[in-house]
């Protein structure tokens, strides 16, 4: 979904260092994520996740790196301040190992989610097989029916 000039102004408008929501979910995504991971990249995706959140306005990360590239003459590997995409996020807190991963905040990311075909991060992937191992035995002694049990004490009392 390609986004217009007119969006993405109003995109850099919007004050992020005074929405209190929105820094506390960045702090949280910044001091979970690893070492060596990109922050102003992690900063971009979370103002546009949270920017499709609140305005339902969704604004790709390379749409937007690709006018900032044009805008200001950077390379595209450098992101402003700004946007990405809510399930751009999303995939790359699910490949970033951590203790405690994020998980979607409503019913709506996680159907874009499965939608677009992205992990849903904190699920964890099971692989669909059996195990190959052969099955243990059995140790103990298989255990007997109520009337089984009924005719082994008729059979053990004394007959009357």
């Amino acid at each position: 979904m390609s986004s217009t000039t007119n969006e993405y102004a109003e995109f850099e408008a919007y004050d992020w260092a005074g929405d209190e929501e929105f820094q506390a979910g960045l702090n949280s995504i910044l001091q979970s994520s690893p070492e060596g991971i990109d922050k102003e990249s992690l900063k971009l995706q979370a103002q546009c996740f949270f920017w499709y959140k609140k305005t339902t306005q969704q604004i790709s990360f390379e749409d937007y790196n690709n006018y900032l590239a044009g805008k200001n003459g950077a390379p595209e590997s450098q992101p402003q301040q700004t946007s990405v995409q809510a399930p751009q996020q999303a995939q790359d807190e699910a490949q970033a190992p951590s203790e405690n991963p994020p998980y979607p905040r409503s019913f709506a990311e996680i159907v874009e989610l499965i939608q677009s075909g992205k992990p849903i991060p904190g699920i964890k992937q099971i692989p669909n097989k059996l195990n190959e191992e052969k099955p243990s035995e059995a140790t103990r002694e298989k255990r007997r029916k109520p009337w089984e049990v009924a005719a082994e004490k008729q059979a053990a009392s004394p007959a009357e």
